[in-house]
């Protein structure tokens, strides 16, 4: 994913979505809610490294939203759906 080198504030943002994931699935969370719980991780993880590292408010958030959106299995579920939906609507 794209926030697994990602590192803020010394602390390494890809392990630490996995373990918080890890735990979320060991206390029984429904694994529908586990990818979305994934992708606001690794949102909130690019965000804060863009805002932290002295980027504007407005390019963090699009950083965060552009780096989710093109994440391969946001991709796969919603995006990509959307667009052959969109396809074939269209003809």
């Amino acid at each position: 994913m794209p926030w697994d080198n990602i590192v803020v504030r010394g602390i390494a943002w890809g392990p630490l979505v996995s373990v918080v994931i890890s735990v979320l699935k060991a206390l029984g969370m429904d694994k529908k809610y586990i990818r979305w719980v994934m992708w606001i991780l690794g949102f909130l993880g690019l965000f804060l490294y863009q805002y932290l590292s002295g980027a504007s408010l407005w390019q963090s958030i699009v950083s965060g939203l552009i780096a989710v959106a093109a994440a391969p299995g946001f991709y796969e579920a919603y995006s990509k759906p959307i667009q052959n939906l969109a396809i074939k609507t269209h003809y």
